[in-house]
């Protein structure tokens, strides 16, 4: 549902493999939608200017929600060209969907040099509301991995990109998260790394408040800490302490969750101490 208008003096020169490109195109109340993510980008202006030497400047900015995105760089149209870009935001609304609510601030700057893409920079999240179990892709919706289609056209095998990240991701106080037995808030810090070929990696801490519900019974997290040391952003370290308090009793019963996420290592522990099977009956 794109809206604006555009326009433009140029002159192309050189070759479709290295294009020269002189000239300005603008575009003014530029609005479009994108549906998956529940956005309606509004308010976009944006210009991009070349000289006879073949360079390119980009500048412009569009509204999502409350936030404004800028664009600042000097992309080049050949495909190894060289690239600079930097793309930076304040609150600006990026999912907003039945099961997910996100705004975030971020500061990327991404370079391209010898066919190799690098981003680095940090992104805030101050304000998140998830309903994991809700969101596409999860659920009874997902096809079995055994589903072979025996007519299926070949699918086209789409190269790699290849990519350096470091970037810095902090979660705010207002981050919550709800699905499969947890209700409550995360937050902390991950500097997260990938390269080309590699899984990402995350070295930081995410910390975990609020209930988690196991064998009928709402446990208050006490102690969550998600461990990231050079670690599978799939795989972090666990040290969770979610506990019942029977005020009545004087009885305290819970689990203690050890281990990765992969392998997770739970345990049942009481105060005063008792036979598992009588802790799990509380």
């Amino acid at each position: 549902n794109v809206r604006g208008s555009l326009a433009g003096n140029l002159q192309l020169s050189g070759t479709l493999s290295a294009p020269q490109f002189q000239g300005r195109i603008q575009t003014q109340g530029f609005s479009a939608e994108l549906p998956r993510a529940g956005l309606k980008l509004h308010d976009g202006e944006f210009a991009i200017n070349g000289d006879a030497q073949g360079r390119l400047a980009i500048t412009g900015q569009i509204a999502s929600g409350s936030g404004v995105l800028h664009v600042d760089g000097s992309p080049g149209l050949a495909a190894n060209a060289p690239l600079t870009l930097d793309i930076k935001g304040d609150k600006v609304l990026v999912a907003a969907i039945q099961s997910a609510h996100v705004v975030d601030s971020h500061a990327l700057h991404i370079t391209r040099a010898d066919g190799v893409l690098a981003l680095t920079g940090s992104v805030a999240i101050p304000d998140a509301k998830v309903e994991v179990e809700k969101l596409p892709g999860q659920g009874p919706a997902q096809a079995s991995p055994d589903v072979v289609i025996v007519d299926a056209p070949p699918t086209a095998q789409v190269a790699p990109l290849a990519m350096n990240a470091d970037i810095e991701v902090k979660l705010g106080d207002s981050v919550k998260l709800q699905g499969y037995g947890l209700d409550g808030t995360v937050r902390g810090q991950l500097a997260v790394r990938t390269r080309p070929g590699q899984p990402a990696t995350g070295r930081g801490e995410i910390r975990i408040d609020g209930k988690y519900q196991a064998y009928g019974q709402n446990l208050s997290i006490e102690r969550g800490r998600l461990l990231f040391a050079g670690t599978r952003l799939d795989n972090p370290g666990l040290d969770i302490r979610a506990a019942r308090n029977i005020r009545s009793q004087n009885i305290t019963v819970g689990l203690s969750i050890r281990g990765t996420a992969q392998r997770p290592v739970l345990t049942v522990f009481s105060d005063p101490a008792m036979e598992q099977a009588e802790a799990l009956s509380y």
